[in-house]
């Protein structure tokens, strides 16, 4: 299951939905002189079943506000609003970023899709991957319930390296400084810190969405590397530690002209990584 944000728009209520590959609930956020509560707008009725008690998702909501994270790096949980004090500081490190030569990429198209279609940013992105030659794993893991849109994996140095890539499309057809183009890709890389409390089970979600492309649409998942070499990986996390790191791949972003509150959103997140396991957030963008 995952949750996101339906619209980002500062003039209505926010918007939110829960889905899986083949579900979705939608609900709205209202908050006003009464307090806050959250309402169910459209889809389908999930219950959430839990401590032998049965919720809808509206009853869980009201005990466990989502917390929405904003471009400044304030958060909303209900109606608490939280603000960061001396954010104008905040500037994201030369050293992470990669800066790439998009050539013949539409940079307003960000999955290769079933067909693998050669100009996206996904498809770039797996085939600068491949030629790298040091990776066992290169995996294909976009759609609903991703764990990122690209996962590659290599052993190095006696470690398993795992490597979440988190593509996005950009806002205009040319590279820039707009702020949308990291919102909604930084909360994706946000969100997928937490598989590294247990690395076992992001080869077991592998395999099983695996089985669930090739039962639907007989299409593999795989560009490089097998079941086989994934179940290998699998033997070697009982004896060797993992370790990731998480990219945002965004050729929308100029990265001779990335704003003050690029910056913050960048640093935010990176904080989030660092505070939760460690991690260093890299943006492969635009020269």
């Amino acid at each position: 299951m995952e949750i996101g944000l339906v619209q980002v728009n500062s003039t209505e209520n926010l918007k939110f939905y829960v889905q899986n590959g083949d579900y979705r609930e939608e609900f709205e956020l209202i908050i006003n002189n009464d307090g806050w509560f959250v309402s169910k707008i459209k889809g389908t009725y999930f219950e959430l079943h839990m401590r032998n008690r049965t919720y809808t998702l509206v009853e869980f909501f009201k005990e466990n506000p989502p917390e929405i994270k904003f471009a400044d790096q304030s958060s909303l949980q209900g109606n608490l609003y939280v603000t960061i004090g001396n954010s104008a500081n905040f500037r994201f490190s030369e050293e992470q970023l990669v800066k790439w030569t998009w050539d013949k990429v539409n940079i307003c198209k960000e999955s290769q899709g079933i067909k693998k279609e050669n100009d996206s940013i996904q498809y770039f992105t797996i085939q600068k991957l491949i030629s790298a030659q040091n990776y066992e794993v290169v995996f294909d893991d976009d759609n609903a319930g991703e764990i990122a849109d690209i996962v590659a994996i290599k052993e190095k140095d006696k470690e398993i390296h795992f490597e979440f890539y988190h593509c996005k499309f950009a806002h205009g057809e040319k590279p820039g400084s707009r702020v949308a183009d990291l919102y909604e890709v930084c909360g994706q890389a946000e969100k997928s810190v937490l598989w590294k409390q247990n690395m076992c089970e992001v080869i077991e979600r592998m395999k099983y969405r695996e089985s669930r492309r090739m039962k639907l649409n007989g299409v593999s998942r795989f560009e490089k590397g097998d079941l086989k070499k994934l179940s290998a990986i699998r033997n070697k996390l009982r004896v060797l530690p993992a370790k990731l790191d998480i990219f945002i791949v965004q050729p929308g972003v100029s990265a001779a002209a990335i704003t003050e509150d690029m910056h913050q959103i960048l640093c935010g997140t990176q904080a989030y990584l660092l505070d939760t396991y460690g991690i260093t957030l890299r943006l492969i963008c635009s020269q």
